[in-house]
């Protein structure tokens, strides 16, 4: 009897295991689906409330707290025609039952009028593509995974601004390790 009573607790992990990584693919999502569709409350809803969100050079990006990250993102894209944000290759590592780490690949495409970094009174226009790697840490509170870290590494940026095709960070820069990404 005793076997099938560690069977059914290896069973019971590793299907409480297969219901945290889907809740954090759906977090990882849900964050992309906010970002095209602009859905602030959303977004928000995603951050733990002392949350980071980085997003390393050249944007050189950097928002504290669920609310700031909110405020920070609108502001920068309310005024764009459009953004879609897409997200691919979710790979997630459970690090215990209230905490994981993830990396996923993004693709965004957007135009639009966003605030000048150099002059806030003026606006810039961006045309542009870009594909990065986000790395997250996860946490699990009152039962829902959230965002503690967000930090992504742009891999190519294409714009006005830009050279066409210019590689950001090469492939062999990209292993997550004890110094990367950076901790808060």
């Amino acid at each position: 009897m005793r076997g099938a009573a560690v069977k059914d607790d290896v069973d019971g992990w590793e299907v409480r295991a297969w219901i945290d990584r889907l809740a954090i693919t759906e977090l990882i999502n849900r964050y992309s689906d906010a970002t095209t569709r602009a859905d602030w409350d959303q977004l928000e809803a995603v951050f733990a409330a002392d949350a980071v969100l980085e997003v390393s050079s050249p944007f050189d990006f950097r928002a504290e707290g669920a609310t700031e990250i909110r405020n920070a993102m609108s502001g920068g894209s309310d005024r764009l025609d459009f953004l879609i944000h897409r997200v691919d290759s979710i790979v997630i590592d459970l690090q215990g039952v209230d905490r994981a780490q993830a990396t996923s690949t993004i693709h965004e495409l957007g135009r639009g009028a966003s605030p000048n970094p150099d002059d806030p009174a003026a606006d810039v226009w961006l045309d542009w593509f870009q594909y990065g790697v986000y790395y997250d840490d996860v946490v699990k509170i009152d039962g829902e995974w959230k965002f503690a870290q967000r930090f992504c590494q742009p891999l190519l940026y294409v714009g006005e601004d830009a050279v066409p095709g210019e590689a950001i960070a090469r492939r062999t820069s990209l292993v997550r390790t004890t110094t990367f990404p950076p901790r808060t």
